[in-house]
């Protein structure tokens, strides 16, 4: 939930106050990453103020180490997506070895620069931007992992129509797909529907 929260905080204008922000590895990279791309981020204990706003963001090229944060990791590369760029994405040797294609494919189907630094579909991966997309639609299988998704979601109310994502598989991850829905929905997002077929 936090890192999910931690995006929504980053793109939405004006300033957010999150309690109860857990201090893990995932959460921590993401408030690292987030200064870097020069945004107002204050961590009191628990309670985290960012102020946010995708017009913020600073543009590059700019490094992220996202450490050995999978979450950080996928959720940034789609965040990058909306910033001036370029963004590189990186993390430890673990995390460079955790597969990223699914999300690199479908961020390239809405017309996203995502160039592979070494292996294809992993990381180091750079993203260009600014990306203005008018895409309505891209597909991806369910059955992987729902950050992707994640990723995907978070960033749609920033495309200029939105995006129906298909999936060509049944979705496996319904909890967490629906979890994403219901922090983007406590940020004024509330058209997000989950159905079998789509999102």
């Amino acid at each position: 939930i936090a890192n999910r929260a931690l995006v929504c905080a980053a793109l939405a204008d004006g300033e957010s106050v999150l309690t109860r922000v857990p201090d893990g590895d995932d959460t921590e990279a993401m408030l690292h990453c987030l200064r870097l791309l020069g945004l107002a981020v204050e961590r009191a204990g628990t309670t985290v103020t960012i102020a946010g706003g995708r017009g913020r963001l600073l543009p590059g090229p700019l490094t992220l180490p996202t450490r050995l944060a999978g979450t950080t990791s996928r959720f940034l590369t789609a965040l990058a997506a909306l910033g001036p760029g370029p963004y590189t994405i990186d993390g430890e040797p673990p995390l460079r070895r955790r597969p990223m294609a699914p999300l690199h494919g479908a961020l390239a189907d809405l017309g996203v620069r995502v160039t592979a630094l070494e292996t294809s579909g992993c990381l180091p991966v750079t993203v260009a931007g600014p990306v203005a997309v008018d895409a309505a639609e891209i597909a991806i299988a369910g059955d992987v992992s729902s950050q992707y998704l994640t990723a995907l979601m978070l960033i749609a109310p920033y495309l200029r129509n939105g995006v129906r994502i298909r999936l060509t598989t049944a979705l496996v991850s319904r909890p967490y797909v629906e979890m994403t829905a219901a922090v983007m929905a406590a940020f004024g997002v509330p058209d997000v529907v989950v159905a079998d077929d789509e999102i």
